[in-house]
């Protein structure tokens, strides 16, 4: 009991940037407090709370991307 109380995660765990790899190319996923998200890679900028769509079908409108995570399951 004493181990898993010492090392379960909890969500502020993911709070701030993460780097990491895709196909050579390096990115950033920021997560914040109140659910959002944000990824920066290359030249791509995607603001979780205020994101314009540039093109097709919904082009110039405004969204969001939100995060939820249950840690009652065990991660790979």
């Amino acid at each position: 009991m004493l181990f898993g109380l010492c090392f379960s995660q909890v969500e502020k765990d993911l709070y701030g940037k993460w780097m990491g790899v895709d196909q050579g190319e390096k990115g950033f996923v920021t997560f914040y407090p109140d659910g959002f998200i944000s990824f920066n890679f290359g030249s791509d900028n995607i603001d979780g709370k205020n994101f314009i769509i540039p093109e097709g079908d919904f082009k110039g409108k405004v969204g969001q991307i939100k995060y939820k995570v249950d840690f009652s399951k065990k991660t790979i």
